[in-house]
């Protein structure tokens, strides 16, 4: 895989540029990050999800994750691959949570953003309050603009030739060449539409309807319960 200043050095030499000037290579680099944006935003970030271990602190409640993450997916324990819940601010209310309380956190909830180091963290809060060390990881989905000029894409092969027409069509108009940067933009545009209905056709994004979703089926009186502990008759 190509990284970004790779990438960014094949369509400058593939539109017969000077690679030679760094200024123009940093700003061709630039727009192979916005065109990856353009992607993530259309697919529902659906390709770019990562993972990070993060260990508690006793008696710290409020943890951050890695620059670029947009949105936690999930948080699970490694010693017990238990899954830390989420909860919102009403429910805690609700429940009466007394979220200052110490222990095994069992659940998590968005605590804002906050600034480090010149970037904007998510930030989320454990409940209760971590009493000791224990890893677990998160699974979040990232903004891909902070990809590095070294670094490698973090797409497959078949986003190259998005990538390539987006950044194509924004050279070539500011080269004044209107036809060919219409061009480029319409393949960009109908592809990106293309991809973006298989990402969010794939089984892991389409809702999933209970029983009691569906009409016009008999109906079990009372609770169902987890079918893989226990029998449901009936069904």
């Amino acid at each position: 895989m190509p990284t970004v200043n790779s990438l960014a050095l094949e369509i400058l030499q593939d539109m017969e540029k000077a690679t030679d000037d760094t200024g123009a290579v940093a700003r061709t680099e630039a727009r192979v990050n916005n065109a990856l944006d353009e992607i993530a935003v259309a697919t529902n970030w659906n390709t770019f999800k990562a993972r990070t271990t993060i260990p508690t602190v006793a008696s710290q409640a409020q943890y951050n994750l890695p620059a670029g993450a947009r949105e936690i997916i999930t948080l699970r324990y490694l010693d017990t691959g238990e899954e830390i819940r989420r909860f919102t601010e009403q429910e805690a209310a609700r429940r009466n949570m007394k979220l200052e309380d110490t222990g095994r956190a069992r659940g998590w909830i968005e605590d804002g953003t906050v600034e480090s180091g010149g970037n904007i963290l998510l930030r989320f809060r454990l409940e209760p309050v971590p009493a000791s060390i224990v890893n677990f990881e998160a699974y979040y989905y990232y903004h891909p603009s902070n990809v590095a000029s070294s670094s490698t894409m973090p797409v497959q092969d078949h986003y190259l030739h998005l990538i390539k027409d987006y950044v194509k069509a924004r050279l070539l108009e500011i080269d004044g060449k209107y036809d060919q940067a219409g061009l480029c933009q319409g393949r960009f545009v109908t592809n990106l539409e293309t991809l973006r209905k298989k990402e969010l056709g794939k089984v892991a994004s389409l809702l999933v309807l209970k029983q009691t979703d569906l009409i016009n089926i008999p109906k079990r009186n009372g609770p169902i319960f987890d079918p893989s502990h226990f029998d449901n008759p009936g069904f």
